[in-house]
């Protein structure tokens, strides 16, 4: 069963392009998504249609990523960039259908 993608290679908010990571969300079950060939991280909330871009820009090729313990700072590793950045990330409304 396919819960993310599903359609075809692309940078659409329905494709990905070389997904690397994923981290499941228990209290919301939620996705976030490490998108590598579209240097983005996503959202993906339950039974959604697409992701939500929540970062965008800040790398030249992220490949993994994990969430503090307080689970409000995502740290994304960014390989050919050298570095680990932190976000601190908020909610968002999906504008994408569930």
């Amino acid at each position: 069963m396919t819960v993310a993608g599903g359609n075809g290679r692309g940078a659409a908010a329905n494709q990905f392009d070389y997904p690397m990571h994923v981290i499941y969300m228990a209290s919301t079950g939620n996705l976030i998504v490490t998108d590598t060939g579209n240097a983005r991280i996503q959202v993906w909330a339950p039974n959604a249609t697409c992701g939500i871009t929540v970062i965008r820009s800040q790398f030249l090729d992220p490949i993994t990523s994990a969430f503090d313990a307080t689970g409000q700072n995502l740290y994304v590793v960014d390989k050919s960039g050298n570095t680990v950045k932190r976000f601190a990330l908020i909610s968002a409304n999906s504008i994408c259908s569930k």
